[in-house]
């Protein structure tokens, strides 16, 4: 089973393909500039997508997809109509499985993969801690031939963290929808609540649960097996 991770943008989409184990394959990008006029941008953006989603599901028809989906707040409308668009469109018409992570999401599982990748502040970028990811990983400078190396772009290490925390989502939904919880243990904390749910008290001592990705199925991920 191979994954692959989006994220995207209106300027450099970064996607990425990673292994069963979260180890990198190969990624690339699709590019735009802000000189070109809005619709010719999306539909450019549009047209690149559709051919590389239609490989994946040619190449590997048991591919699963994770993006990240960008917040309202802290992005343009213009954004968000590209993701909705040009990247879930396309997926829904090739039928591919697909999850969609808050910066939030893609944040905490770096901030809780450990001190070593020195994450200290909000202030530090998914960029960096991408990229520093890459170097513990050793796969920031990568061997494509027996003496050529490539090096990641910024955008595509971020799509490349995105596309290892999905291997984690798609991993816990079949374990879910497996009915064999006592595998929960290969899971960490985070991951439990960022997927399963989470326990909190307030402070007037009642108690609320907060539902993770699992339980909104048509809103944060979407599976084509009906």
């Amino acid at each position: 089973m191979l994954y692959f991770g989006f994220d995207p943008s209106l300027t450099c989409t970064g996607m990425c393909l990673v292994e069963d184990d979260g180890k990198y394959i190969k990624s690339s990008r699709i590019s735009t500039t802000n000189n070109r006029w809005l619709p010719n941008r999306i539909y450019y953006i549009f047209n690149e997508m559709e051919k590389t989603i239609s490989e994946l599901k040619s190449n590997y028809p048991d591919i699963k997809v994770s993006l990240e989906l960008p917040i309202k707040k802290l992005y343009n409308d213009d954004l968000l109509i590209m993701v909705k668009t040009c990247l879930w469109l396309n997926l829904v018409k090739y039928r591919i499985p697909f999850v969609c992570f808050s910066p939030t999401h893609i944040q905490n599982y770096m901030k809780e993969s450990g001190p070593q990748f020195n994450y200290s502040s909000k202030s530090t970028g998914t960029c960096k801690l991408s990229k520093l990811f890459l170097e513990r990983e050793g796969v920031s400078n990568l061997y494509t031939g027996i003496k050529k190396v490539k090096k990641l772009q910024k955008d595509e290490s971020d799509a490349f963290m995105v596309a290892r925390l999905g291997v984690r989502f798609w991993k816990f939904h079949d374990m879910w929808h497996s009915g064999s919880p006592d595998t929960a243990t290969s899971f960490t904390e985070k991951e439990l609540e960022m997927f399963g749910s989470k326990t909190v008290k307030k402070s007037n001592k009642k108690v609320r649960v907060l539902r993770g990705i699992i339980h909104n199925k048509g809103l944060e991920y979407f599976t084509f097996d009906d």
